[in-house]
């Protein structure tokens, strides 16, 4: 089947879903309709026409979450009509021909199996959204997240540090807003991007996002997603796998995604929703001999390895 009909097909069963209220084949075709744009956006030549497509995935992307948030609300219906005839056209532009199919697509029904391919993104960003932090101060915005009940932070040192000085008015948001508060600055290691903080919750206990025991059982090809607060818009789902457990010139975990401005601190999970790295830097260019070659698509992060070592290390000596 080609992508135009396998499209057609996703797109049309999720409207029906959308018009009869049944949330869970809404978010289920939805989600169907992203990977196979993903599919085509793998195979267009086009650079113009693969944005587009991948537009088009963000968007019903964040669409599928929406949904498994909030169900088939009159919100999400009204974001739906507000913005998908723009991106129908977009999709059908006769200048930017869809492609033909590819001989190893296969056809795939709407229904997927339970934390089946795709349904997991929205799964776990649902189940780890209340742990996952808007960091914001007066230099500007990021991410964070808890990583202990009694409401211990991480995020990036470049964050909460201007490159001259600590921000002194640090506030956080978590992701279902049950918690808006003050926070505390800890330590930082500026050579890992990497800072503990603590938010002013008292006694109270808040959700954590584990980060994984056996790092080594990150593989490169490995699914992951980020949660990330990009150009200050609220936290969304960012996907990619990995191509580096460790890179050689940093130790960085090196994965393929469209992170931006606001994504750095996030969480960056396994289908288990274990933390496996710290979103960190986005990676635009590279060194190669004399020439600078350009990047893209490239996000690094930190090692949750590198980041047990800091946050064991800062615990014993904070007496935390």
């Amino acid at each position: 089947m080609s992508y135009a009909k396998k499209t057609a097909y996703y797109r049309n069963e999720f409207h029906k879903c959308l018009e009869t209220g049944d949330r869970e084949n809404a978010k289920r075709n939805a989600v169907g309709y992203v990977k196979v744009l993903r599919e085509m956006a793998s195979v267009v030549k086009d650079l113009v026409q693969r944005a587009w497509v991948s537009e088009e995935a963000d968007w019903y992307e964040n669409i599928a979450v929406m949904i498994a948030r909030e169900g088939v609300s009159e919100r999400v219906k009204r974001v739906v009509k507000e913005g998908v005839g723009k991106r129908r056209a977009l999709l059908q532009n006769p200048s930017a021909p869809i492609p033909c199919s590819s001989p190893k697509a296969e056809y795939e029904p709407a229904s997927v199996e339970e934390n089946g391919e795709g349904e997991w993104i929205a799964d776990v960003f649902e189940k780890r959204l209340p742990a996952t932090l808007v960091v914001e101060t007066e230099n500007g915005v990021g991410t964070g997240f808890f990583v202990s009940p009694n409401g211990l932070f991480v995020t990036n040192h470049h964050v909460v540090h201007d490159g001259n000085r600590l921000s002194t008015q640090i506030r956080v948001a978590s992701g279902d807003e049950k918690i808006r508060c003050g926070a505390t600055f800890i330590a930082t290691n500026k050579k890992r991007d990497f800072a503990l903080l603590k938010a002013e919750i008292g006694d109270r206990r808040v959700p954590f996002i584990p980060l994984i025991e056996e790092y080594a059982a990150v593989r490169q090809g490995t699914d992951v997603m980020a949660i990330g607060n990009a150009l200050s818009y609220g936290l969304a789902p960012i996907t990619g796998t990995v191509k580096f457990p460790h890179v050689r010139d940093n130790n960085d975990m090196v994965y393929t995604a469209p992170s931006n401005h606001g994504d750095s601190g996030g969480p960056v999970l396994n289908r288990k929703g274990e933390c496996v790295g710290i979103n960190k830097s986005i990676t635009v260019s590279v060194r190669r001999g004399n020439q600078t070659v350009k990047t893209q698509g490239l996000t690094n992060a930190t090692p949750a390895d590198e980041m047990k070592k800091m946050i064991n290390e800062w615990k014993e000596k904070f007496e935390l």
